[in-house]
């Protein structure tokens, strides 16, 4: 899987998250979330087909699969190393910190060498194709330079799908940013009962009991009230002395009164383990 690293600061939405000093020590500091992109076999798979398809096109146009096959295959490293250099160097160092300046004239330098050494491959090729006869060169001639332009295109198509799959990501890092942030400084728990938030803390709660779609909060131990939303949503929400022990149930561990490897009690209230979950509990513990 490749990685790359986005800077929270620069980003406004991050930039709040980390506002607060509880979050860092120096308000100044830059942050850097590391986001997953394409795994190794979707980047093998990108190219091979990327690959197929353009030998299957210029193949009726160069009248010969082989010969197209050929070009590809000679080109193709030219263009990989072009792609990853501007995807994973240029973009994350350069574009994303803002220094677009230098993104920009290092871009420019970047092409310059690429294309020169395409037109080393393909100066190369065709002596080697055309046996260093001029005659048999021409008519391939303008069919390269068009197929070394469609490859070119291949990055910035390339450059599209990472960006949408960062964006989504970022996404995600966002959400999961936001929940930590409500476990480390929100002593509550928010839930919407009858078209109304309400605020339940996290001491107070005793056990949570899944009820299919909805769940069922007990609290200060005679009270309870039902919320619609399913219990692995809820568990996202909550803090560290929270475990979930089965599908049904979630226990707040400082209310824990005994426990065995079967079950565990709750203000005196029996709860049995599921057997997925006995390892993590055990572990809780």
């Amino acid at each position: 899987m490749v990685e790359w690293y986005v800077n929270a600061m620069s980003n406004p939405i991050l930039n709040r998250l980390f506002i607060d000093k509880t979050s860092i020590s120096n308000k100044n500091a830059t942050i850097f979330i590391k986001i997953s992109d394409m795994k190794i076999y979707q980047h093998v798979l990108f190219w091979v087909i990327s690959m197929l398809l353009l030998v299957l096109v210029f193949g009726r146009s160069f009248g010969s699969s082989m010969d197209a096959f050929f070009f590809v295959t000679m080109l193709t490293p030219v263009i990989v190393g072009t792609n990853y250099y501007f995807n994973y160097a240029l973009v994350p160092n350069y574009l994303s910190t803002k220094r677009k300046w230098k993104f920009g004239l290092y871009t420019i330098y970047m092409l310059i060498i690429s294309i020169y050494l395409e037109m080393v491959v393909i100066t190369l090729s065709f002596i080697y194709l055309a046996n260093y006869e001029y005659k048999n060169m021409s008519p391939l001639c303008g069919d390269v330079i068009i197929l070394g332009i469609t490859m070119y295109l291949l990055i910035l198509l390339f450059s599209f799908v990472l960006l949408v799959q960062r964006s989504f990501n970022q996404g995600k890092n966002i959400e999961n940013l936001l929940l930590d942030k409500e476990k480390r400084t929100v002593g509550f728990l928010t839930v919407r009962v009858d078209r109304k938030k309400m605020p339940i803390e996290h001491d107070k709660i005793s056990i949570i009991e899944s009820l299919a779609y909805y769940v069922k909060i007990h609290y200060s131990e005679t009270q309870s009230v039902i919320t619609k939303e399913k219990i692995s949503k809820m568990a996202e929400r909550l803090p560290d002395n929270f475990v979930r022990i089965h599908r049904s149930y979630i226990i707040n561990v400082n209310n824990v009164t005994s426990y065995n490897k079967e079950s565990v009690s709750v203000n005196e209230v029996e709860y049995p383990i599921g057997r997925s979950y006995k390892a993590k509990v055990m572990d809780k513990f």
